[in-house]
């Protein structure tokens, strides 16, 4: 097992950009700008939402491909169950599916409505901003963060893995991971999906749900003998 432990200064990183993202969609017009570059006034739509390149291509293709390489990292779990990089591929396994989980529960329960519902872009929906009251017809909402730009950042584990497990690797990581990230985020902008700040969402979630687990697996030796010194001195309570 690596011996390094790194410090989880990396949190305030994600908070950083957490606070930029709320900053961008309170006091600038960058959502609504950056969706009406792919807005067509005329037809009151969105060309790209349903052409087969950017719908069955670019969108189903990517999540196949996800789908398929966490999967294959399953198997790699599997396979390096009686060596080091066990903790490795387990890490980026279970980390992956929990971000991509949270993300799906915060996307569930918003009230938020896609950009192609709202009236800006065709639709019947009121547009609201971040933390702002809700406005008298929200719309369907279940549209902030972006589900399938988290296609992308679920890898956002593999990185943090890299770091600690195989250092050599994490330029490479980062140089296919990020792209892939913002290419998956930026399908659904030019579709009418999602607002960029939704993507920036997905980030920061993802980003903070791998950072979380990374810190807790690194200092699980003493966060387990601080629960056990806890316990114990329940029980004492307890018992007198």
């Amino acid at each position: 097992m690596p011996a390094h432990h790194y410090k989880p200064i990396d949190i305030l990183g994600w908070l950083s950009l957490a606070l930029l993202t709320i900053a961008i969609s309170r006091y600038s017009n960058i959502d609504l700008t950056v969706s009406s570059w792919f807005y067509d006034a005329s037809t009151s739509s969105f060309p790209l939402k349903d052409t087969f390149l950017f719908s069955r291509v670019f969108h189903d293709g990517t999540r196949k491909i996800s789908t398929g390489l966490w999967l294959l990292c399953c198997f790699f779990t599997w396979r390096s169950r009686r060596t080091e990089a066990f903790f490795g591929w387990l890490f980026v396994v279970v980390t992956a599916l929990l971000a991509v989980t949270i993300n799906g529960w915060f996307k569930h329960h918003s009230m938020h409505s896609c950009p192609w519902s709202l009236t800006e872009f065709g639709g019947s929906a009121d547009y609201f901003r971040a933390f702002e009251s809700l406005p008298a017809i929200p719309g369907p909402g279940r549209c902030l963060p972006s589900g399938h730009a988290a296609v992308g950042f679920m890898w956002i584990p593999l990185i943090y893995a890299c770091t600690l497990w195989r250092p050599q690797h994490l330029r490479k990581a980062l140089l296919i991971i990020v792209p892939f990230a913002l290419f998956c985020g930026g399908i659904q902008v030019a579709r009418g999906a999602h607002f960029v700040t939704h993507v920036m969402w997905t980030a920061v979630i993802c980003g903070i749900t791998t950072s979380l687990s990374f810190h807790a697996y690194q200092y699980r030796a003493y966060v387990g003998t601080a629960l056990s010194h806890i316990g114990k001195r329940l029980h004492t309570e307890t018992v007198r």
